[in-house]
């Protein structure tokens, strides 16, 4: 579908953070700031992409190395420097976001994760496995409702991150509810 996900802004924002440490991807002829919507560039229906989003709502990237399609060998270590500090940046930002973690690691069950500020939505229900959920969320409120062998917890998280650096992770005692 061509519909917008429901956290676009916060998809371009961290597409944003991606591409303003990678010059040349930064200062693109083609693609203003280095970024693009992929489904308004080309078109692709039932990828994994699409698979990931309507199954598990994940953001999902692909980052284009070249504007060359098969671009030469010796191009490789080039890449490499380019996108380097943009992949440590990526990998801290996902420890921004709300989650738990039950002692139990054996534990599956159901969480719901609704935003309630700055504006309020279901964001869905995730199935949840080995005791523990995260799920990289933009700052806002959050009402995680948790369900576990028929008994429901919840806990209400704030996620507030400068520059995506600070984690709303909590832990639940013993997996007991």
């Amino acid at each position: 579908t061509a519909r917008p996900h429901p956290l676009k802004n916060f998809a371009i924002k961290v597409a944003k953070h991606y591409a303003k440490t990678n010059i040349p991807m930064r200062d693109s002829q083609e693609f203003p700031g280095g970024i693009t919507n992929g489904y308004e560039w080309y078109e692709v229906n039932g990828g994994m992409q699409d698979w990931s989003y309507h199954w598990h709502n994940d953001l999902q990237f692909t980052v284009e190395l070249s504007d060359i399609k098969y671009p030469d060998y010796n191009t490789i270590p080039q890449f490499y420097k380019d996108n380097k500090q943009s992949l440590i940046n990526l990998i801290k930002l996902i420890h921004s976001g709300a989650g738990f973690y039950l002692e139990n690691e054996n534990t599956k069950g159901t969480v719901q994760v609704v935003q309630t500020d700055p504006v309020s939505r279901n964001l869905g229900t995730f199935n949840f496995n080995n005791g523990e959920f995260y799920k990289v969320l933009p700052n806002g409120k959050y009402f995680l409702k948790i369900l576990i062998d028929g008994k429901t917890t919840s806990k209400t998280v704030e996620v507030n991150f400068p520059e995506f650096k600070i984690d709303s992770f909590f832990k639940i005692g013993s997996g007991r509810l």
